[in-house]
């Protein structure tokens, strides 16, 4: 009997800890180099729907890296040595994917695709 109950703590304690840590990848690999409004919204989490405060946009110090990108597109910042949460929409970054470096020429330079999305689902 004492087997199973540990056993099944810790796989309730493992499945609770993978679905909370599982919303966000940790440190990606780039910054944020722009941001696209006059005042950057900061919400406290990465699921708010009202921010908590903003934060005019020419008084933020660029490049700010990126500490974590939600599922649904939030971005984890440091500002002012308190982290924030921002839209991935309202700001720039150096991520690389298909639109920078050569991959754009690649894809300019490819074949038509007839009644299709030249690349859609591919890398570079």
């Amino acid at each position: 009997m004492t087997s199973r109950w540990i056993l099944a703590l810790s796989t309730a304690l493992i499945v609770s800890l993978t679905w909370s840590a599982g919303y966000a990848v940790e440190r990606p690999n780039y910054d944020v180099v722009g941001i696209t409004v006059p005042s950057l919204d900061l919400f406290t989490t990465d699921q708010s729907s009202e921010p908590a405060s903003q934060i005019d946009a020419a008084s933020i110090t660029l490049p700010l890296p990126v500490q974590a990108v939600s599922d649904n597109g939030m971005l984890l910042l440091k500002i002012d040595g308190r982290k924030y949460w921002v839209d991935g929409l309202q700001v720039e970054t150096n991520e690389s994917g298909l639109t920078t470096g050569t991959c754009g020429e690649k894809m300019a330079n490819s074949a038509p695709v007839p009644l299709g999305i030249r690349g859609l689902g591919n890398g570079c």
